[in-house]
């Protein structure tokens, strides 16, 4: 049994890559460690804004393994609600411009809202209430999506991802992965100036 990064990898299917959302304000190193990680990276807001509203805002990853950021960020952030991860065979520019359609929803009033999708716990309560053809939306181009559970009251990780597909007949399929998890070596976090949201505008 391999340990919470090694199994992400070793069950994505072949010609897949591994992506996240992820929320940056979630944590203040998240965005910061994402821009010195050499990743293609997106905001999902705005290419173009910039600065405290950049940090804060949603983004999505196209992760590699072994990197030192990806590694940071699925054992420091394990059980935190950092983000939610997701296979595709994709590029990064579609899948941007995929999930951007799930920010903004409207109530049954009409009333528009910001769909926070990529909070682990949301995604979690929220897809199990969906009819087949509302998963079809959500899914897109996701294959699966992989969620790490919260944290139990007394504070300890918990030991399994949760990988969530469609089933042939369109119906959410769930199943509890077990691994090993392995804790966080802290590494040191480098002084980054920026003013907008690195060199991934135009991701390919």
């Amino acid at each position: 049994m391999g340990d919470q990064v090694d199994l992400l990898w070793e069950r994505c299917p072949p010609e897949s890559e591994v992506f996240a959302v992820l929320d940056g304000a979630a944590d203040p190193e998240l965005f910061p460690r994402l821009l010195e990680s050499g990743l293609k990276h997106r905001c999902l807001f705005d290419a173009k804004i910039s600065g405290a509203l950049a940090q804060a805002s949603p983004h999505i990853v196209a992760l590699k393994h072994p990197n030192g950021f990806t590694d940071w960020l699925l054992t420091q952030g394990w059980g935190k609600s950092y983000g939610i991860y997701f296979t595709s065979q994709q590029p990064l520019a579609t899948l941007y411009r995929d999930r951007r359609k799930l920010l903004r929803v409207k109530t049954e009033t009409g009333q528009p809202l910001l769909f926070r999708f990529y909070d682990p716990r949301i995604l979690r309560a929220f897809l199990p209430t969906c009819a087949p053809e509302e998963l079809k939306v959500v899914f897109g181009k996701v294959q699966s999506f992989w969620l790490e559970p919260e944290e139990d009251d007394e504070g300890r990780r918990p030991a399994h991802w949760t990988c969530l597909q469609r089933g042939e007949d369109g119906a959410l399929l769930s199943e509890d992965l077990p691994c090993e998890v392995r804790s966080a070596t802290r590494s040191p976090l480098s002084v980054v100036v920026y003013e907008g949201a690195g060199d991934a505008a135009d991701p390919q």
